[in-house]
């Protein structure tokens, strides 16, 4: 009976360790008409508070491109952000490429709020 007493309480700690241990952004790709560029928008779920003192380890954001489209200027608004890979034509999705965004440092600070939409930057 307490051998499976005490797997109960470590299977419900792991279940509840795991559940918090992931956090859950979702990611919004939009075009600014106004500035005529795309934005990278992030918004952490209501379900995480995230703090202020938060200094993110890395990021990548990979979008999906038109063939041959020209990614311009990349202007950072939360963390600094670099077009440092693209994957042209592949065998998955020759009438798409794929750009990938990496962020290199906390310069523009990031700072995500609970279910509050925050732009990483523009392109």
């Amino acid at each position: 009976m307490k051998k499976h007493y005490y797997l109960s309480v470590i299977t419900i700690f792991t279940l509840i360790t795991l559940q918090s241990g992931f956090a859950q952004i979702e990611f919004k790709l939009e075009y600014m008409e106004a500035e005529e560029v795309w934005g990278v928008f992030a918004t952490p779920d209501t379900s995480i508070n995230p703090s202020s003192n938060i200094i993110p380890g890395s990021g990548q954001v990979t979008v999906v491109l038109p063939n041959d489209y020209q990614v311009g200027e990349v202007v950072s608004y939360a963390g600094a952000w670099t077009f440092d890979a693209r994957k042209n034509h592949p065998v998955e999705n020759p009438e798409r490429d794929y750009g990938s965004f990496g962020w290199n440092a906390n310069f523009p600070r990031m700072v995500l709020e609970k279910g509050k939409e925050t732009l990483l930057f523009t392109f």
